[in-house]
């Protein structure tokens, strides 16, 4: 099996169809959209980019999936692969809508296609996961047969319960794509643990605090409540790492002084792409 070397992550393992998507321009781009954008004027070492981050929320969105359904029993092997590819897939493609710049792109180009001041990638990935150069690849990672296809209308509902891929989909898919937004960008979710992981590893600040992946993960349980399937996590690992995280927060703010040089920074790189 394919694998990438990661500073944070290790070995990134991947499967050939998973590879095809990796190589394609699509996602090959995000190797010139940074990470942090203009963060790197006060931490010169936090030039990331969103291509190593998709990476690592692929990998973290698929170590829990496969953590969650090793106790759970009543799904069949075809869904069992569907979902864990799944979620995969969503946290692989969550960033591919973001523009040179990250965020400033959004308030300024995206924001008058789409008329929303921010977020604006998140319109933007729609369209292209269901464009001809990557529909065909996110459908070859499904079993190919039955209830185990994977389509693009599957991450849309992943991704926001408020679209119309979601409210067509089954009760029980609902159920399913609820747990997977969950994983991939819940409060706990895949999402926030790399980017915590990642930029306090690239900025040199590992020392003010950062997030006990591992431990979350492993904490983790499905378990049915009124009907549905949701994921619970142990109290105790919640406390510890929300005190940690809060404490890395206040440490933050001693260091407040770093925004006169970022802020004027970021105005100005917004007004030049307006």
């Amino acid at each position: 099996m394919p694998a990438i070397r990661d500073p944070v992550h290790d070995w990134i393992k991947c499967s050939a169809d998973e590879i095809k998507i990796i190589d394609s321009p699509l996602v090959q781009r995000l190797h010139w959209v940074s990470q942090l954008s203009s963060v790197k004027q006060i931490f010169p070492g936090g030039v990331h980019t969103r291509f190593l981050h998709s990476l690592g929320v692929m990998k973290l969105a698929g170590k829990y999936m496969s953590h969650l359904l090793e106790e759970f029993s009543p799904l069949s092997n075809e869904l069992r692969t569907k979902y864990y590819q799944l979620a995969r897939l969503a946290g692989l493609l969550h960033d591919i809508g973001h523009g040179p710049f990250s965020h400033s792109f959004d308030r300024t180009i995206y924001q008058k296609i789409y008329g929303v001041s921010d977020g604006g990638h998140d319109f933007h990935r729609l369209k292209m996961i269901q464009s001809n150069f990557l529909k065909p690849l996110i459908q070859a990672c499904g079993t190919g047969t039955g209830h185990g296809t994977i389509e693009p209308s599957d991450l849309i509902a992943v991704w926001n319960s408020e679209t119309e891929e979601y409210r067509n989909a089954s009760e029980e898919e609902q159920n399913w794509y609820d747990i997977i937004r969950a994983i991939v960008q819940g409060p706990l979710g895949a999402d926030r643990m790399d980017f915590t992981l990642r930029d306090s590893y690239f900025t040199g600040t590992t020392h003010l605090g950062t997030i006990a992946a591992t431990r979350i993960i492993s904490n983790t349980r499905l378990l049915e409540v009124d009907g549905k399937i949701r994921m619970h996590y142990h109290y105790k690992c919640v406390l510890d790492n929300l005190d940690t995280a809060i404490r890395t927060e206040l440490v933050d703010a001693q260091d407040s002084v770093a925004l006169k040089t970022h802020y004027p920074y970021y105005s100005g790189l917004e007004e030049l792409i307006d």
